[in-house]
C-alpha cells in the first residue's frame, strides 16, 4: 500500500525525508514540540482554518510546512489522501508519529524537503494549504505559492495562513487556552500591528527578523501572481489568511 501510495503521489522513495536542508538539533526540536502543544491547544484557530477549507472524503489533500502533523491528524483524518511537506527533521520525525497509522497503509505521505521546489507532478492534489506563509525567508513564499499552483489540479483550492498579523489580538488571546493567554499577550505585543499597510514597515521588519510580511494587497497579489483566482481575504483573530482557486 505504502509503494502504491507513492506511486499515486509521484514521489520517489528518495524523496521520502532525505531531502533539503533541515533544521536540527535539540531547539528545533524542543521548536516543534512548543508548536505542536500550542496546536492541541488552540481548536478554534484550527477549526477556523480548516472550515475555509471544507476538506471533503475524496479529497487529495497537501499540507505545506506541516510541522508535527498536528492538523493533518485532527483536521484531516477524513481525507481519502494527505501529504505533508516540512524541512525540520524534528517537525517529520513528529509528525510521522502523530500519522503511523496512515502511513502504514498508505493513504498519507510525508516528506522532508523545501516548499519551494514542490516533488510532486503538476495537477496531483484537489486542495493544499500553508499555516505559515510568514515563516518562510523573503523571497520564498512567492515560489512556494506558484508550487502549490502548479500541484493543484484545476479546480483546485487553497487556503494560506500568515501567523503573525494578529489583525485582533484580544479575541485570539480569549480563545486561547487559559494557561497559554500570557504566552498570548507577550506574543501580541511583539506582533500586533505587524500587518502593515506601509511596504516599507513591512520591508523592515522582514530585514530584522528574516521573516516575510505582507501588507494586504501584497498578499493578495501574491496569489494572483501565481495564477488564482477567486481570491479573497477572510476575517481572522490571530492570523490572516487567503483563500483561493485554481481554474
Amino acid at each position: 500500500m505504502a509503494n502504491a501510495m507513492k506511486q499515486r503521489l509521484g514521489v520517489s522513495a528518495e524523496q521520502l525525508g532525505t531531502s533539503g536542508e533541515p533544521a536540527t538539533g535539540p531547539i528545533a526540536a524542543v521548536l516543534e514540540y512548543v508548536d505542536a502543544g500550542a496546536k492541541l491547544l488552540l481548536p478554534r484557530y484550527s477549526r477556523y482554518f480548516a472550515s475555509l477549507l471544507g476538506l471533503e472524503s475524496d479529497d487529495v489533500y497537501l499540507d505545506v510546512a506541516c510541522g508535527s502533523g498536528v492538523f493533518l491528524r485532527r483536521r484531516a483524518g477524513h481525507v481519502h489522501r494527505v501529504a505533508g511537506i516540512d524541512h525540520t527533521r524534528s517537525g517529520i520525525g513528529l509528525a510521522r508519529r502523530l500519522l503511523r497509522k496512515r502511513l502504514d497503509d498508505g493513504s498519507a505521505q510525508l516528506v522532508l524537503a523545501d516548499a519551494v521546489e514542490l516533488p510532486w507532478p503538476d495537477a496531483t492534489f484537489t486542495a493544499a494549504s500553508c499555516n505559515c506563509l510568514d515563516c518562510f525567508a523573503p523571497g520564498k513564499p512567492a515560489q512556494t505559492v506558484a508550487e502549490m499552483h502548479r500541484v493543484l489540479r484545476p479546480g483546485g483550492r487553497v487556503v494560506i495562513g500568515l501567523e503573525t498579523s494578529m489583525s485582533d489580538p484580544e479575541s485570539a488571546i480569549a480563545a486561547m487556552h487559559p494557561i497559554l493567554r500570557p504566552v498570548g499577550r507577550v506574543l501580541a505585543r511583539v506582533f500586533a500591528g505587524s500587518r502593515y499597510e506601509d511596504p516599507g514597515r513591512a520591508r523592515a521588519y522582514e530585514q530584522r527578523t528574516g521573516m516575510s510580511m505582507f501588507t494586504d494587497e501584497e498578499f493578495k497579489s501574491l496569489l494572483e501572481d501565481a495564477g488564482f483566482t477567486q481570491v479573497s481575504l477572510p476575517a481572522g483573530t490571530w492570523s490572516r489568511f487567503a483563500t483561493a482557486r485554481r481554474e
